[in-house]
């Protein structure tokens, strides 16, 4: 490497000092220049607002804001039927001959699935604004908005998501 030149093939400023004995100058290579250290904090992840729930002993009934979902949820069991949806219903069960598709239920412990029956559970009197939910046993359903509901297990990963244009099963 020559005078001037650092490791990598990159050159750094050189600076004369006098020479020592000769009143001549030499070549010496200058001190790096510090890079400054810049240091940002991450950002913190937004948690998202609690619901505020109320809890319950016994069967509560309830309509989302917009009127399209009525809910019903028990100790181990939720369902919700909706008025009218925008998205495709799965084909019915071989077994299921009283009608599949006007609501989801979710029995405690298992996955979410259409509901196959010809009862419903809309008309309920009682309105859950966005943002609050009903808990009753191990189930709990949450106003998403003013349009979307979710029921889920307390304890288990199970539940569903609903709305006039689309659903979740889990």
């Amino acid at each position: 490497m020559g005078a001037g030149e650092a490791r990598g093939g990159l050159a750094r400023p050189i600076r004369l000092r006098p020479a020592a004995c000769g009143g001549g100058t030499t070549a010496q290579p200058a001190a790096p220049t510090p890079t400054p250290v810049v240091t940002t904090k991450a950002p913190q992840p937004t948690k998202a607002p609690a619901f505020q729930v109320v809890t319950s002993a016994s069967t509560q009934t309830f309509t989302s804001p917009d009127g399209n979902i009525g809910c019903d949820v028990e100790p181990a069991y939720a369902r919700c039927d909706y008025v009218k949806h925008d998205f495709p219903l799965p084909p019915a069960p071989s077994d299921c001959s009283s009608g599949l598709g006007h609501g989801i239920e979710m029995p405690g412990g298992t996955k979410a699935e259409f509901f196959c029956g010809h009862d419903y559970v809309t008309g309920s009197k009682t309105i859950v604004p966005v943002g609050h939910g009903i808990k009753v046993g191990f189930v709990e359903c949450d106003v998403v908005s003013a349009a979307e509901v979710f029921c889920h297990g307390t304890s288990d990963s199970h539940g569903f998501r609903v709305s006039r244009t689309k659903y979740s099963l889990a």
